[in-house]
């Protein structure tokens, strides 16, 4: 994004207690960052906690992948930004449709993806909630 700059790529493993270490280090060694962007929803509670431990809740936008229920909770709560959700319901599903008509499709295809908020969450109106699980 312009005006942003990349100051770390590091891996969390997947899980929570890693990018909690790595949150920590990098809240430490750049005091003013402004935004967290973690590959899972596991990794991004994680790094939620650490940001609010250090102080920093509401500072730094913290934001994950897969729209899992802890995530939907914690945006819920004010805590976690967003989450990408991926709706594997509907990955599946034209995956499904594509192989079964049979015939010549692309190497790729697009699925919807939606990025849960507070206020979309809250609102409850979007019909693409439904596949959210």
């Amino acid at each position: 994004a312009p005006g942003l700059e990349i100051l770390a790529s590091l891996p969390g493993h997947w899980d929570s207690g890693k990018p909690a270490t790595i949150t920590n280090d990098i809240l430490t060694s750049h005091p003013d960052l402004v935004a967290i962007f973690a590959a899972n929803d596991g990794m991004a509670l994680g790094a939620v906690e650490t940001v609010y431990a250090a102080g920093k809740g509401g500072d730094v936008i913290v934001i994950g992948v897969d729209g899992n229920s802890d995530a939907v909770k914690s945006i819920k709560a004010g805590r976690l930004n967003a989450s990408v959700a991926q709706l594997p319901y509907l990955v599946g599903k034209q995956a499904v449709e594509m192989v079964k008509a049979g015939g010549d499709y692309e190497d790729w295809i697009f699925v919807p993806t939606m990025v849960l908020t507070k206020e979309i969450l809250d609102a409850g109106t979007d019909p693409m909630l439904e596949y959210v699980k």
